[in-house]
């Protein structure tokens, strides 16, 4: 390189380090009016650009660059990280990728596609790519941080600790570590550690949101709802946008019983998840002489809860059409038969050609209960709004009958899934036990994952015959017409407490110590379905006191008149 250009560019380096960042610009513009190919001024003046946030200029130096020398990995990388903050992670892929041609060790390409895939939630790509960054650079603080993310992401709780744990003998005064460990250890159900790490990120960085938010959630799943509410209080004081600080507020009061504030700003959890549709005008809650289109969102359970707004939603609403679950379409053009019923294929905006006519508004499901549900009392006390198929539930009735005359009780023991935290309110069926030794009862099983294996061994090991029927799991209308005909359903926090609430069914569930929010923090009803009954946990992942009362409940209820 000609030594007089040699040295305008590292006057721009010069500038740049001293954030004169027009200077810098100014001596590169300089440089490229008289030397339109030098890659070096091209990619300084990328780098000015992107740190200074404007990326599309920074995109243009850096394409110039490559243009110049397709080999320039670290114009390459810099590209895909600008393609990145844009969001067009195909583009940042492709050049993450061409890095990685030409040298299978670059950890900025490494790393960079381990962002790309943890931003598409492919968390098994990314813990790959970043493992792979972190051969070649051990001791990278960013590395490892969002090597132990994708982990904990990808429900790897153990793996994420001793990552985060290595992370932290390299940056011990890490508040990002800190919370990233109390968030870790929440979602196993350590709240020791969870609480221990927390306070030591907050003892850093009083003001860091990301510990705030873990600080609430940790008081938020021990029912301290007044000192959650501070905590998402003061991550809105450091950033008043927070969606996840909103978001915390409202369970918080929705587990208080306070409707009307655990209502407010409900539509925050739609900036959380991304489940919300655009093309139509949002319902405001007032009457409408016209087509509203109900749009799904959230699993099985949440969609069948916010159906019970729907029959409110009828008195005021001239026609509804109702995107729902695949496997709620029969239960639902059955029980809302003036209603168009139509199945949801993803989670995302709906295709106009998919709908059987033009709504004047729409709402999402989970936004009914904001217009319907603002105090205790408008709850209707209400025993059923689901109706299962009339003809199924008489075939139930008589397979039922075969068994001889004890009450039939459904039961469900496990569900959710590893990051929703599934495990801690599952409950082996061992622990069942008890309960299930009822003399007076048959028990059926309600259980929608594979249980053949439990089963056998309950029957082998102790005697106990629980029915299970795959028909009735595989086809939820069949579902539904079972539930329908049982005396009784004893379960876990699970979609199936849902089912049995909407169709009346006497239901008794088995509430872990950091409940959900339409379980509240206390009492033993659910306002949502008078007939379920809740059995409160009171120490997390101990079981045994709530089997106990159930089994004496059951014996008082199996022996009834």
């Amino acid at each position: 390189m000609n030594p007089l250009i040699k040295k305008k560019i590292q006057k721009a380096y010069t500038l740049l380090n001293q954030q004169d960042f027009s200077g810098a610009i100014n001596q590169l513009k300089a440089v490229l009016k008289k030397h339109k190919l030098n890659p070096d001024a091209w990619f300084l003046l990328g780098t000015v650009y992107g740190q200074t946030g404007h990326t599309t200029q920074a995109i243009e130096c850096l394409e110039k660059v490559v243009s110049i020398n397709p080999d320039h990995s670290d114009g390459l990388s810099n590209l895909a990280v600008a393609y990145m903050e844009l969001g067009n992670i195909a583009k940042a892929k492709e050049f993450s990728t061409k890095v990685l041609q030409n040298n299978n060790k670059d950890v900025a390409a490494l790393y960079n596609l381990g962002c790309i895939y943890q931003s598409e939630n492919n968390n098994v790509e990314a813990i790959h790519y970043f493992e792979q960054a972190n051969i070649q650079e051990p001791d990278s603080f960013d590395i490892l941080n969002n090597l132990g993310i994708a982990y904990k992401n990808n429900g790897n709780y153990n793996k994420a600790t001793e990552v985060f744990e290595l992370a932290l003998q390299h940056s011990p005064g890490s508040a990002i570590l800190n919370s990233n460990l109390c968030a870790t250890y929440r979602q196993t159900g350590d709240f020791t550690a969870a609480r221990k790490y927390c306070e030591k990120a907050l003892s850093l960085q009083p003001d860091y949101h990301d510990a705030l938010i873990n600080q609430g959630n940790i008081h938020k799943d021990h029912c301290e709802l007044d000192k959650a509410i501070q905590f998402y209080k003061k991550a809105l004081v450091h950033k008043p946008n927070s969606v996840d600080a909103k978001w915390g507020i409202n369970l918080a009061y929705l587990l208080a019983g306070n409707y009307a504030d655990g209502w407010d700003d409900f539509d925050s959890r739609l900036s959380r998840t991304g489940e919300q549709h655009t093309q139509f005008p949002t319902w405001d809650g007032q009457r409408l002489e016209g087509t509203l289109l109900i749009q799904s969102e959230q699993g099985l359970g949440d969609q069948i809860m916010f159906a019970s707004c729907i029959p409110d939603v009828l008195c005021i609403i001239e026609h509804c059409i109702i995107d729902c679950n695949p496997r709620l379409v029969e239960l639902f053009s059955r029980s809302f038969p003036e209603c168009t019923i139509v199945a949801s294929n993803t989670q995302q905006d709906i295709s106009i050609d998919s709908l059987p006519q033009m709504p004047d508004a729409h709402i999402m499901m989970g936004s009914l209960p904001v217009h319907f549900r603002k105090t205790i009392d408008a709850f209707p006390d209400r025993q059923a709004f689901l109706l299962a198929n009339k003809q199924k539930q008489s075939a139930w009735k008589q397979k039922l009958a075969t068994l001889g005359s004890r009450l039939k009780i459904g039961i469900s023991w496990e569900g959710g899934t590893t990051q929703t935290r599934g495990f801690m309110r599952s409950i082996a069926l061992e622990q069942w036990l008890p309960i299930l030794r009822c003399d007076n009862a048959d028990f059926i099983s309600l259980q929608y994952t594979n249980c053949e294996n439990e089963l056998k061994d309950i029957k082998t090991q102790y005697g106990i015959d629980i029915h299970h029927w795959q028909e009735a799991i595989d086809d939820y209308s069949e579902t539904a017409a079972l539930v329908a005909e049982l005396d009784l359903v004893i379960s876990i926090d699970t979609a199936i407490v849902h089912l049995a609430g909407s169709l009346g069914t006497p239901t008794w569930v088995l509430v872990p110590s950091a409940p959900e929010w339409r379980y509240g923090c206390s009492g033993t009803n659910m306002p949502w379905y008078p007939s379920v009954k809740l059995y409160r946990q009171k120490h997390a992942l101990v079981w045994d006191d709530v089997i106990k009362q159930v089994n004496n409940n059951l014996q008082s209820f199996t022996t009834r008149d």
